[in-house]
């Protein structure tokens, strides 16, 4: 006993082709933005790192050397 084929079905086909398309149409939106939108995020993450690298607190500052550069203590000529 053979199936015979519906009028319903062909349009439950064309439904169904359709609706793979759709998501098909997002993946490709998807694929497209994916990575300028990465990128952005992560230039910003780096940018806001360097900043607050920039505006360190001052208790966590590193603290300047109370000799001086070292170019600049030279020794008297002996003469």
């Amino acid at each position: 006993m053979a199936l015979r084929p519906s009028s319903a079905q062909p349009a439950l086909a064309r439904s169904v082709l359709q609706e793979a398309r759709k998501e098909g149409t997002k993946m490709q939106k998807l694929r497209e933005w994916g990575f300028p939108v990465m990128l952005i995020a992560a230039w910003m993450v780096a940018a806001a790192y360097t900043v607050s690298l920039l505006i360190a607190p001052p208790d966590k500052a590193t603290p300047i050397d109370g000799n001086g550069p070292a170019v600049a203590e030279t020794a008297k000529p002996v003469s």
